[in-house]
């Protein structure tokens, strides 16, 4: 679930102007070798008219001004390889509905070889906002700006054949920048050795291992060790993909230990010269922080391509850019499935997805259970060549349980997108937001309009692949 009214403008603007971590702890992005290099950008300024800013029964109207940049970039030199995505915003309500406000949210990785294909160092960061109650829609008074960092060696030891040796470091922290008392920063130190085996040029096979050890800031709040034993299977085409790790996980805190089964598995497959499939499903131990590392990541496959995020282009997945994300110390156990189709013709693009998720909180803090669920659909129609419209629906709910109550939210939108010459883009959008009413928990109409300009370069897409020779589509 995603609310709020920064949230809906920014995602009109970000679907506009064509400005969207590993998915899991244990995949090491098996498709970047997919992508290409790119530059993105564009600065943007509107002015959206809500009639709920509050997002409440009966509240008030507002006209929010806002304004910002934001951009993708993918660069690959051999040594240096850096993918990052992100934007900056301001937002000033006319009426002074909220104070004006910058928000921003950013992801990236970057890799060092110092030593080709023998020791890299990796830097990785991500920023976004999280919801201080995720059962209250998110206004500006309801959410909190939260930063993870983390960077360390990989070293690769050839021991003979096709057979090598892994070993890999980490130093991590997360800071929630807006949370007053500061008691769920942490920091982390990690380690972990694999065993690996190329059984292809694009497939390669490990046994591995890792350690974590996780610190609050807080004097009164237990730290905890995390054990992860799995191996590790991928291999990839330009048309089919797949990563999947398996194996066994042991949390230990304060005295008391539990175990989870492992496993995490992101496959893509070209259906058809259009069709387009992708499938993430798993069970691992999270916090808060890589909840949010999660929530941000935006790992899809079209075509044979690596599809940028909601910054580089494409219409945005509901969860951009406020992660539904319960603010917490305590750790869960995350079970999750997800499933995408698209279809990509030179004019035409379409996107149907869904994701399940099933979050078990260990050590006493079972209160914070919960099963959320999210479905939508997006259309994009390049009408003329300077004229494009664009529409989407989503639909996002959590389950009510014996200690929490549970939600529904239906979002919709629309709009028209005319490029007014090489570098500007001129944008109007229709955006609404319904959430019934379910007790205790009041519900809302909001119906908000954005008209806005934008400047920039056109976004890097993903090329359109004609049926090969054959006619089969499939390779």
């Amino acid at each position: 679930m995603v609310s709020g009214t920064a949230r809906r403008v920014v995602r009109i603007i970000v679907a506009s102007a064509g400005l969207a971590a590993a998915q899991s702890a244990l995949a090491d992005e098996p498709w970047s070798g997919l992508q290409y290099p790119h530059a993105d950008w564009n600065v943007f300024a509107g002015a959206a008219y809500t009639s709920d800013a509050t997002l409440a029964p009966n509240g008030p109207s507002d006209t929010i001004a806002t304004a910002g940049f934001g951009g993708s970039l993918y660069q690959d030199t051999g040594r240096l390889k850096a993918d990052l995505e992100g934007s900056v915003y301001y937002e000033d309500y006319l009426d002074d509905t909220y104070a004006s406000h910058i928000l921003g949210r950013f992801r990236g990785l970057a890799t060092y070889a110092f030593v080709p294909e023998r020791f890299t160092w990796t830097l990785q960061d991500t920023l976004g906002q999280l919801t201080l109650n995720p059962l209250l829609p998110t206004t500006p008074f309801n959410r909190v700006s939260a930063n993870v960092f983390s960077t360390g060696p990989d070293v690769y030891m050839h021991l003979g054949g096709d057979v090598g040796l892994n070993l890999g470091a980490r130093y991590g922290r997360a800071d929630y920048q807006s949370n007053p008392d500061g008691e769920l920063n942490d920091h982390r130190i990690s380690g972990n050795v694999g065993l690996s085996i190329a059984l292809a040029p694009t497939t390669t096979a490990s046994l591995n291992a890792r350690a974590t050890r996780v610190e609050y800031q807080a004097t009164n709040t237990p730290s905890y060790d995390e054990y992860d034993y799995y191996a590790q299977f991928a291999t990839r085409s330009a048309r089919a993909g797949l990563a999947l790790d398996a194996g066994l996980s042991e949390l230990r805190s304060n005295g008391a230990t539990t175990n989870a089964p492992l496993a995490h598995l992101t496959a893509f497959r070209r259906l058809t010269p259009s069709w387009n499939l992708n499938v993430t499903a798993g069970e691992e131990f999270q916090n808060t922080a890589n909840a949010l590392q999660a929530s941000l990541a935006s790992t899809q496959v079209v075509n044979g391509q690596v599809v940028p995020g909601g910054t580089g282009g494409g219409l945005p997945t509901s969860g951009t850019p406020v992660a539904n994300v319960i603010l917490s110390t305590a750790v869960f156990r995350a079970q999750y499935a997800g499933l995408a189709f698209d279809f990509v013709r030179p004019r035409t693009t379409v996107d149907i997805h869904g994701t399940f998720t099933r979050q078990h909180y260990e050590f006493g803090a079972q209160a914070l259970d919960r099963d959320l669920e999210d479905i939508g659909a997006g259309f994009t129609r390049r009408l003329r060549p300077s004229l494009s419209f664009r529409a989407s629906a989503a639909y996002d709910r959590q389950k009510a349980t014996d200690t929490t109550p549970g939600y529904e939210y239906r979002y919709a939108d629309v709009g028209f997108d005319w490029r007014a010459g090489a570098m500007l883009t001129v944008t109007l959008a229709y955006h609404r937001e319904d959430r019934p009413a379910q007790s205790p928990l009041p519900g809302y109409i909001e119906n908000l309009v954005y008209l806005g300009l934008s400047y920039g370069p056109p976004k890097h897409t993903v090329q359109f692949q004609p049926p090969n020779p054959a006619g089969t589509g499939l390779r």
